[in-house]
């Protein structure tokens, strides 16, 4: 195959974490997942994305990378960029591997 081999578990951890979202992008064969700017219907006034980045073949937590990046729109109705909470990634991460984890259980 082309590019480095991910961990598949880790692919669809990420797919079936973000699926509320719309992606931009999504190379299984390198192993990068681009979400589109999402916005919640509860605060209108606030968009993010993700970028998601599968590593390795193994389902450890150094092969997996979650960027994200949120906007708020001021009152001149222009999109400005928030600071970015690493805590949030690693609660993504988080959640990843634990879907990742539930997957492969299931296919026991």
């Amino acid at each position: 195959s082309i590019g480095m081999p991910i961990n598949p578990y880790l692919w669809r951890g990420s797919l079936e974490i973000v699926d509320f979202m719309p992606l931009l992008s999504a190379d299984p064969f390198g192993g990068v997942i681009i979400t589109d700017w999402y916005t919640d219907q509860n605060n209108i006034n606030q968009r993010c994305k993700l970028n998601i980045f599968i590593k390795g073949a193994e389902m450890k937590t150094n092969n997996l990378k979650v960027n994200s990046f949120c906007q708020t729109l001021s009152k001149e109705n222009n999109w400005v960029d928030e600071k970015v909470d690493n805590n949030n990634n690693r609660q993504l991460e988080n959640a990843i591997l634990n879907e990742a984890k539930k997957i492969k259980l299931s296919q026991g």
